[in-house]
């Protein structure tokens, strides 16, 4: 089975929004998804857009969120704001 790199950069991504702890930098989502950061940057250009693929996939109800989905998306925009 092939792996599908967005796939796993989105999980990544949500997961690092529950954790409290964790920033939300290009370096630090390439490095717990195991890509490089040129990679990374070959699918989006920023964190921004990562996020807001991921509350568009959000929206038409193909990721369930593990929260409700005003949660992760005011989380999703503070955190993203701050850095």
């Amino acid at each position: 089975m092939m792996i599908n790199t967005t796939d796993v950069i989105h999980e990544t991504f949500m997961k690092m929004l529950a954790e409290e702890d964790s920033k939300l930098m290009v370096q630090n989502i390439a490095e717990r998804t195991g890509i490089s950061r040129n990679t990374f940057y070959y699918y989006y250009e920023s964190i921004e857009p990562l996020a807001g693929k991921v509350i568009s996939i959000w929206l038409e109800g193909d990721f369930p969120p593990a929260q409700s989905l005003y949660d992760c998306v005011a989380t999703a925009a503070e955190r993203c704001l701050a850095h």
